[in-house]
């Protein structure tokens, strides 16, 4: 399953863009917002690489951001995969 780690203040116009992309493509998806249902601190622990919004993973494996996750939903696409 896709988790994305995003933020509402101030709002992330890639994140709204991601989650966007994951409803129309109907990929399950889980949505955790820095600050309201886990802390700045928990996301590093579990993303220490992680530099900006949205912070992408599937499963536990770390996808990317925006661009990184059009990415790989192509390469799955092409490779007949589901998600």
């Amino acid at each position: 399953m896709i988790t994305i780690y995003t933020r509402n203040e101030p709002p992330c116009s890639y994140c709204e863009q991601a989650k966007n992309l994951l409803r129309q493509k109907q990929v399950e998806h889980k949505i955790l917002v820095v600050g309201e249902d886990v802390t700045k601190e928990d996301m590093f622990k579990a993303v220490p690489n992680a530099r900006s919004f949205p912070v992408i993973l599937d499963n536990s494996d770390f996808v990317g951001g925006l661009k990184e996750l059009k990415e790989y939903l192509l390469s799955k696409d092409m490779q007949g995969m589901t998600i």
